[in-house]
């Protein structure tokens, strides 16, 4: 579940780098859009975290080894593709 966001000097709304003027609301509306974006794919990355972590508790489901190991493995890469995309926005908001 690897989403893309769209991160540069158009989705910034740096009209010096694309050589377009923006007016400060143009400029804010791809800040938001990109904010909005992040928060989607937390949100995404979170419930798959949630959701097999719950299934894995659940002591009527009976899982197989191997379903807990899938499982598992899903919960892991899922939380990597997190923390990596919360790195990620963090270096991008981070003042040079």
């Amino acid at each position: 579940m690897n989403q893309t966001v769209s991160v540069g000097a158009d989705a910034r709304g740096d009209s010096a780098a694309v050589g377009k003027p923006t007016s400060p609301a143009a400029a804010d509306a791809p800040i938001a859009m990109d904010g909005f974006a992040f928060i989607g794919e937390v949100r995404t990355h979170l419930t798959t975290i949630l959701g097999f972590a719950e299934m894995l508790a659940d002591p009527k489901l009976a899982l197989t080894d191997r379903k807990r190991a899938e499982y598992g493995e899903i919960v892991a890469a899922s939380g990597a593709l997190l923390a990596e995309r919360i790195e990620r926005r963090h270096e991008e908001l981070r003042p040079l």
